[in-house]
């Protein structure tokens, strides 16, 4: 089966069996283009199960994309966040891909975007805490700061607000 085939398959197909075909072909052809795999996981068919399948499987396969993979499945879970459950997959595989690349500031950025701003979601302080916890690995601080500055004038509170802005300023002079 050629790539085009797999790829029409991966982005048409709303039959988990011919999905789940389709990529033990592609694995064992080989096919090393990620964006075909990005397909695949974003199928709306699949369920949260195989997509956690799918794509534990894609990283052990192509482990030099698997922070892409894991920023891609965080972003799967995270449009549909109107669900909590989803929320804490989201977060999880922000995780992953923070553990994969540390010092990269994206996945805390990303996470911080989950927080439910409207109700207090137990989930809130873990996002905060996972969030706050990369000061100590990124290279960029001064946007890790920038963003939690932004969060807590959103959240109402002034003083973390003020002090999150100032430490972003002087990060970003010493960047």
């Amino acid at each position: 089966m050629k790539q085009d085939v797999i790829e029409n398959i991966f982005r048409n197909s709303s039959n988990s069996n011919e999905l789940f075909d389709a990529l033990q072909v592609s694995l064992h052809n080989r096919i090393d283009n990620i964006e075909v795999y990005k397909i695949l996981l974003a199928n709306p068919i699949l369920s949260d199960d195989e997509l956690i399948m799918y794509t534990e499987k894609l990283c052990s396969e192509f482990n030099r994309h698997c922070f892409e993979l894991l920023m891609w499945t965080a972003k799967i879970f995270e449009t549909k966040s109107f669900h909590p459950e989803s929320i804490e997959k989201s977060l999880h595989y922000y995780a992953k891909a923070a553990q994969s690349n540390p010092t990269d500031y994206q996945p805390y950025i990303n996470a911080l975007k989950l927080y439910v701003y409207e109700i207090d979601l137990s989930i809130n302080k873990q996002i905060i805490q996972f969030v706050e916890s990369s000061l100590q690995v990124v290279d960029k601080k001064s946007i890790i700061y920038d963003h939690l500055a932004r969060h807590y004038k959103k959240a109402g509170n002034d003083l973390l607000a003020g002090k999150y802005s100032e430490l972003a300023q002087r990060s970003a002079k010493e960047e």
